[in-house]
């Protein structure tokens, strides 16, 4: 073994005792607590008929988007957030938000500038870029917004950003306030990104998937309080199961204490990964491939390149939504098993090669997000890296499909 990859494997080992130090000091366990698990569904012959589609503004004169992520109010509103800006890593990219109304979405506005994270947290807040945005709405409606951000170095150096929605009237609506950076590690607090979707708890507060990417990736869950503030336990933060290749967990939940995770792969078997926990999250297994042994309850071999995938429920049935190819990402699919684990089956394709533009050097339909309003699934996704494309399916039985 060479002398810098030593050096690199001794810091990451110093680097975990430590976190496990640091947690164990003065931190009592998370207390015991559940999901917000939906009231059973029937199976049904679901089917998905696509009755629309968008593409949602940019701000002017801003030719790259990507990573969008769609958040639904309890009254059937949506909106989009996404980072904008002349390219992906560039200095000038922020968080943007449209919302839809009356079916049109709007102009985007600027919900997060490094510049002005800066000037309302001072010293030690330098951000260097923005990424990847996650929302939720806690119980009094404000909505927490949580972002990528990185300081010296690319997105293996990043730490996540919290920021709360000011107000929820008038023109104050678009005003989120930073509140800091989530501490998950006593070492700079770096390398902690999110992509998945925040999961509910029932004492008011969240799940919040997220990962690790410093020489190896590793999928964690961090719980947050009803306020959005990290969980003051020992465990708030706990690894979950999985190589020492996978990141962006996605989650989807069965019951109060039963969830299962899909997890975005970056070695070289280009297929999803499987994990589940018993236990409302507290710890996590993985669940072993089905392939090859007849019988073993394990999983499905769902193919997937190294690419974000989004997992949700939908009358009953685990929608996937990915990139269902061993390599690129010029193909966007929407494929349901009834118990999550087997028997994967098309339901719809969003692109499939569709014609390349004329200034993108490959086709790129990537990082979806969705969300149920009512009886309509509606997806966003990258569109070639110059805009958020919007599409909403009906959700419908076979039978009423044909």
């Amino acid at each position: 073994m060479e002398q810098r990859p030593r050096i690199i494997f001794a810091a990451l080992v110093v680097l975990t005792l430590g976190l496990g130090a640091w947690r164990s000091i003065a931190r009592p366990d998370l207390a015991p607590s559940r999901f917000v698990a939906l009231a059973p569904q029937a199976i049904s012959t679901l089917a998905l008929r696509e009755v629309a589609r968008y593409d949602i503004p940019m701000p002017a004169n801003t030719p790259a988007a990507h990573a969008s992520f769609l958040l639904a109010d309890k009254n059937g509103g949506l909106r989009a957030f996404w980072f904008a800006g002349s390219r992906e890593s560039g200095p000038d990219v922020e968080i943007v938000m449209s919302q839809l109304v009356s079916g049109v979405w709007q102009k985007p506005a600027v919900v997060v500038n490094r510049h002005t994270v800066f000037g309302e947290l001072g010293l030690g807040s330098w951000i260097r870029r923005l990424g990847n945005p996650v929302a939720w709405i806690d119980g009094q409606g404000r909505t927490h917004l949580y972002v990528v951000a990185t300081g010296l170095g690319g997105w293996s150096a990043s730490r996540i950003l919290h920021l709360v929605q000011a107000k929820q009237d008038g023109a104050s609506q678009l005003a989120f306030v930073p509140q800091g950076f989530l501490q998950l590690s006593p070492f700079f607090n770096l390398s902690h990104l999110v992509r998945g979707v925040p999961v509910p708890m029932e004492d008011g507060g969240v799940l919040l998937p997220a990962y690790f990417e410093l020489g190896i990736k590793y999928p964690v869950a961090v719980r947050l309080d009803a306020n959005g503030e990290l969980v003051q336990s020992r465990d708030a933060m706990v690894r979950m199961a999985g190589n020492l290749k996978s990141l962006q967990p996605s989650a989807v939940v069965a019951s109060g204490t039963n969830a299962t995770a899909y997890l975005r792969d970056n070695s070289d078997q280009k297929k999803l990964r499987f994990i589940q926990t018993t236990d409302g999250g507290k710890s996590w297994q993985d669940v072993p491939s089905s392939q090859g042994a007849v019988g073993d309850a394990g999983a499905d071999f769902v193919i997937n390149p190294d690419s974000s995938a989004l997992a949700l429920t939908v009358d009953g049935q685990t929608l996937l939504i990915h990139n269902p190819q061993t390599s690129g990402r010029h193909r966007l699919v929407i494929e349901g098993s009834k118990d999550g684990l087997r028997g994967f089956k098309r339901f719809a394709t969003l692109e499939y090669e569709p014609e390349k533009l004329d200034d993108v050097e490959f086709n790129e339909y990537s990082y979806p997000s969705a969300v149920v309003l009512g009886k309509q699934l509606h997806v966003s996704y990258t569109y070639q890296k110059h805009f958020i494309r919007h599409v909403v399916l009906n959700i419908e039985s076979k039978e009423a499909a044909k």
